[in-house]
This record gives structure tokens, C-alpha cells and sequence, in this order.
């Protein structure tokens, strides 16, 4: 009989040198490949999320609005977040904190790349447009309860320098306002970060690369980079136009 050969300590050694290096080529191609898969995830979701809110606007002729005016707090159930999830197939009521941050992190509300910084962190974000309104750039038809502006799918600026393929209806946005029991801020942050935040400062919003996507009015979704904000009007950065996409 042969002697069986063992194997040396210095042929050990190589092996795992060689392990070592093909990981090290095959990781960052891993996280490419994931990170491409989330934002690919990401827009699919931003297109499921327009079917929900365009079929919500058929029974209720408007949009929701990102925080509706409501004569008492009910775990922000009346925030648009919740009020489209009927149409996304999902029907749970939103009973206590619990439910109501157990709900926002739905997977067909959220995307895989948010940081979850806590209780109540959010993906998307649905701006407020009373700045345009209160500047001169209305869009009609729509209905108005105290400072929120209801828009339908079909509104459009009075005086069309406004086009719909270029209009934010949701966009990447996170809210970090968590209290004891849950999300206390009745006016959170994330519904208009979009509009009165410094994007400079928020990477987190910038979570695919270096580039955020965009839902917009007329359902197409885009991708928004940290290049693209610093080469952006800066008067249009207010009113969540977007005129290169």
C-alpha cells in the first residue's frame, strides 16, 4: 500500500492565500451586483406605489397628501404611507405604534437600501406643494384644506411651465423624529426633505451609489445623483421640479 501523502502546512497556507484573493476579487462584485439589485427593487416599487395612489385618486378624485390636516392623531394613520396601502393589497389597521412602524417598513413601501437609523425610518418621501401655490405655480384642478393642496393625475400648472414628466410626486426620503412609543412629530421632517433640507448634507437620501430615484407625475421613475443637485437650479430645488429628468 502507498503511504498517504499529508498535506503541509505551507500547502495549507497557499490554499487559503488563494481563497483569500479570489474573495476579495468576488465580494465588491457581489455588492455591486446587490447594490444594483436593490435599486432595480427600488423603481419597482416606486411603479407599484403610482398604481396605488393613481386607483386611490379613482375613488377619491385627489392624491392623498403626504400629512393631511386631522383633528386627532391616530398613530399617523391618515399619512399618505397608510392610506395607500389598501391598494397595494395590504389591509391591516394601524391599532398602536407598533403597527404603525411595523406598517411603513412594508415591503411594498420599502426599499432594501434605507438605512434604518429607527423605529420609524421611511423610504419614500411625498412632498408638500404649498411653495407652489404660495409662489405662483398652481396646478389645476385641486381642492385645498387649510395649507394642504389635494392634486389629481391629471392636474397640470396653469400656465403649462410645468410638465408632468419632470414633477416630483415621491422621491427618496427618510424621517428620523422617533419618540418613546413611536413617531410623535405629527409634521415630520420626511415628507418635505425634498424641499427645505441642504440634499448636500443628506447622503442617506442618495442610498443607490450616489443617486436616489424619483417617482413622477406621469409615472415614469429616475434616477437623481449628488452631481445632478449641484448642477441644479437652485430656485427649482423649492418646488420639486426637475427639469433634466
Amino acid at each position: 500500500m502507498k503511504k498517504r501523502q499529508q498535506v503541509t502546512l505551507i500547502e495549507l497556507l497557499i490554499v487559503i492565500a488563494i481563497i483569500a484573493s479570489l474573495a476579495s476579487r468576488l465580494l465588491p462584485a457581489l455588492g455591486k451586483a446587490r447594490g444594483k439589485a436593490y435599486r432595480i427593487g427600488c423603481v419597482s416599487t416606486l411603479k407599484q406605489l403610482y398604481l396605488g395612489l393613481y386607483n386611490y385618486a379613482g375613488d377619491y378624485t385627489f392624491f392623498p397628501v403626504a400629512v393631511p390636516n386631522v383633528g386627532t392623531e391616530k398613530y399617523n394613520s391618515h399619512w399618505w404611507v397608510f392610506q395607500v396601502l389598501p391598494y397595494l393589497g395590504v389591509n391591516r389597521q394601524v391599532k398602536n405604534w407598533d403597527d404603525s412602524c411595523d406598517l411603513r417598513r412594508h415591503p411594498a413601501l420599502f426599499c432594501k437600501a434605507t438605512i434604518v437609523a429607527g423605529k420609524d425610518s421611511m423610504s419614500y418621501a411625498m412632498p408638500g406643494y404649498k411653495l407652489w401655490y404660495d409662489n405662483g405655480w398652481p396646478l389645476t384642478p385641486y381642492s385645498q384644506d387649510g395649507d394642504k393642496y389635494y392634486v389629481r393625475p391629471e392636474s397640470r400648472s396653469s400656465n403649462r411651465a410645468l410638465l408632468p414628466s419632470h414633477m416630483m410626486l415621491l422621491g427618496e426620503g427618510q424621517n428620523y423624529t422617533t419618540g418613546s412609543g413611536g413617531p410623535t412629530n405629527s409634521n415630520p421632517t420626511n415628507y418635505n426633505l425634498w424641499c427645505n433640507t441642504d440634499l448636500s448634507t443628506r447622503t442617506d437620501l442618495f442610498r443607490h451609489d450616489g443617486q436616489a430615484n424619483i417617482l413622477f407625475f406621469d409615472g415614469h421613475v429616475n434616477f437623481y445623483s449628488e452631481v445632478d443637485h449641484l448642477r441644479r437650479n437652485t430656485n427649482e430645488t423649492w418646488y420639486f421640479y426637475f427639469r433634466d429628468k
